[in-house]
């Protein structure tokens, strides 16, 4: 199965899952997810979502979908 490449709030509530609904939609009105807006639609692009959490957790969570870098594992 191909990895979406766009994500909807749903989808990063199964992708964060300790983020409860009104925590993402808050997150992602005031910025702190990247996001863009295609008409009345919200979607976060994985690429910058992935950026997102490895920039703004020093020891990210081991979420389904997040892939740790060879050197984060020799720690």
């Amino acid at each position: 199965m191909k990895a979406k490449t766009l994500l909807t709030p749903k989808d990063l509530e199964s992708e964060l899952p300790d983020l409860g609904r009104s925590t993402i939609y808050a997150l992602l009105k005031a910025g702190i997810i990247p996001s863009v807006r295609l008409g009345k639609k919200i979607f976060t692009p994985r690429s910058a979502l992935d950026r997102w959490l490895a920039n703004c957790c020093p020891d990210p969570p081991k979420y389904s979908n997040f892939t740790l870098l060879d050197s984060d594992v020799s720690k």
